[in-house]
């Protein structure tokens, strides 16, 4: 008679797409490493030169305005703000405020960390439109806003019921970094290189917060 062994429990595999989601996970954090070792080169700096010079040739007085307003939505006040009502209102303390207050904490010192790590100057500030500090690389504003909002759409889909309302809010909030990340380019302040940096990590966060997420909900439900 052949002896039956328990089954080992193995959580990973209960969270979906697990193996697809840590493999963009990585493709994101060598996306990242790529830029970071190539900003001081000479073809990605024309590149940016290229980018930053035709960004500012479209400027005009009313999208100027609009923009000086749209950057704020990945500020640190603004995110705060949000983070805080989530917080204060009942209905989204436990499932949305609390797991948005926590990852955005942790990353937003990894991202301060980075531009420490990195101390790239930003772009010739004649050309900016907004007074700023620190370093370039990575991009704060696109860094923090895909994790931001990134975040809520993760959120958002896994807390909707309206299948049809969740895909759309969390199709409308993922645009919203890249919306963020072109305008830092427009306003003068980052290089491409920047941008596209503070994206692919910030997305990665996203992502390794998200699997991590899924997993304790899977421990949880199993206890």
């Amino acid at each position: 008679m052949q002896r039956e062994f328990p089954k080992t429990h193995t959580p990973w595999r209960e969270v979906p797409h697990a193996t697809l989601r840590w493999v963009l996970a990585v493709l994101l954090a060598a996306v990242f490493l790529v830029l970071a070792i190539c900003q001081e080169t000479e073809l990605p700096q024309q590149i940016d030169d290229q980018v930053r010079l035709w960004a500012y040739s479209i400027r005009t007085p009313a999208t100027n305005r609009l923009f000086l307003l749209l950057t704020h939505l990945a500020g640190t006040t603004f995110i705060v703000g949000v983070i805080a009502v989530l917080l204060i209102i009942p209905a989204t303390r436990k499932r949305v405020g609390i797991p948005q207050a926590c990852y955005q904490a942790v990353f937003f010192l990894v991202y301060r960390g980075l531009k420490s790590a990195f101390a790239r100057p930003r772009p010739d500030s004649a050309m900016w439109l907004v007074q700023e500090h620190g370093w370039s690389f990575p991009s704060g504003h696109s860094m923090n806003g895909m994790v931001f909002y990134g975040l809520l759409a993760f959120l958002a889909v896994r807390n909707m019921k309206d299948v049809g309302g969740r895909r759309w809010l969390a199709a409308g909030l993922l645009c919203l970094p890249f919306l963020i990340a072109f305008i830092r380019v427009y306003l003068g302040v980052h290089y491409l290189t920047d941008v596209l940096g503070g994206l692919a990590a910030g997305g990665c966060e996203v992502l390794i917060a998200g699997l991590f997420m899924d997993y304790f909900h899977s421990e949880m439900a199993r206890s």
